[in-house]
């Protein structure tokens, strides 16, 4: 079993069989910033820690939503929290001792890379005003960090930021024939909303058919659709939302056979909202699928946006996977 390298690079041979698609975006990039902080007290977060993250960064930022209209609305977000230091998919509480760092990346894609600084202010108001609880008190004081240290990772591009070991280049792509793929999903991964049905009428559509099955179609689906808006926003500076996709480039996963799967439905805890119950849902699948069929189209696609994570709520750091080529 071969892991794909995520930091190669070349993938502009497969650009010429894309294009006919509506997927190609050349000049979609994404810059990665690493943020590191250390506890004052010690603490401890109750919740997700990505919602606890990202609720805090929204707060500090919403006194710049007229500067940067980008920052709301209901389209794609432009920026991804992962890579948490600390962590828990089961919902226990996470302890951080005073002096222990706590540290997670966030991906800014696209114009939205222009207000970085508001980011930095926002990030530098959690640090001083503190989040999470501090264990040691009845009150929910909130905790401060300190020695705040943002470090620029890396630009990748849609078209030179993946590739794959170059001995296997030739041959891997031109030689069409079937290949097995695991998606494993690291963070919960919803690929579509899940309501409840309040009227009989109310047609049925595919995915409720299909009891919401992530399926390997409306994982690329999704993929696709999702680099499609995020390069029509952040990069067109257009607000008009994506959702077609050419049918004869999803041909190949449509007719996927599904060799296995281990999966769980999960929900997370998000923070409170003025002491009341947050209502935005954190669920979806974790765990893993193989399938084999002709995918070797679908791979460059699928790394890319497991940097940038697909279904719902990806700015909470949901959506989170990875993929591996499987040996038969």
């Amino acid at each position: 079993m071969e892991k794909i390298n995520n930091n190669t690079c070349q993938i502009n041979e497969l650009n010429n069989k894309m294009e006919n698609t509506e997927c190609l975006v050349k000049e979609l990039y994404c810059c990665e910033y690493e943020v590191n902080m250390v506890a004052t007290h010690p603490v401890c977060f109750e919740a997700w820690v990505g919602a606890i993250v990202r609720n805090n960064i929204v707060y500090h930022l919403e006194r710049h939503i007229d500067s940067c209209p980008l920052l709301k609305g209901g389209f794609p977000k432009g920026y991804v929290l992962t890579n948490f230091s600390h962590f828990s998919l089961d919902n226990d509480i996470i302890y951080l001792n005073k002096g222990q760092y706590f540290s997670f990346s966030l991906i800014l894609i696209g114009v939205l890379n222009e207000y970085f600084s508001l980011f930095e202010e926002a990030l530098q108001q959690m640090c001083v005003i503190g989040f999470g609880k501090n264990p040691q008190t009845s009150k929910p004081t909130k905790v401060g960090f300190t020695d705040l240290n943002i470090t620029k990772g890396d630009t990748f591009y849609w078209t030179n930021s993946l590739s794959f070991e170059k001995a296997k280049e030739d041959t891997f792509y031109q030689n069409k024939k079937t290949i097995g793929l695991k998606i494993k999903f690291l963070t919960p991964t919803q690929l579509v909303r899940i309501g409840k049905l309040t009227r009989k009428e109310t047609p049925l559509g595919s995915q409720a058919k299909a009891n919401c099955f992530p399926s390997l179609y409306q994982i690329v689906h999704t993929a696709v659709c999702r680099l499609q808006n995020l390069y029509n926003i952040y990069i067109n500076k257009r607000i008009e939302q994506i959702s077609a996709v050419d049918d004869n480039f999803m041909r190949n996963a449509a007719f996927a056979q599904l060799q296995s799967a281990d999966l769980q439905f999960i929900k997370l805890k998000n923070t409170l909202k003025k002491e009341t119950k947050n209502e935005q849902p954190l669920r979806g699948f974790i765990g893993e699928q193989i399938y084999e069929g002709y995918l070797q189209d679908y791979i460059p696609i699928l790394q890319f946006m497991s940097k940038l994570g697909i279904g719902n709520e990806t700015a909470y750091g949901l959506g989170n996977f990875e993929i591996e080529i499987v040996e038969k």
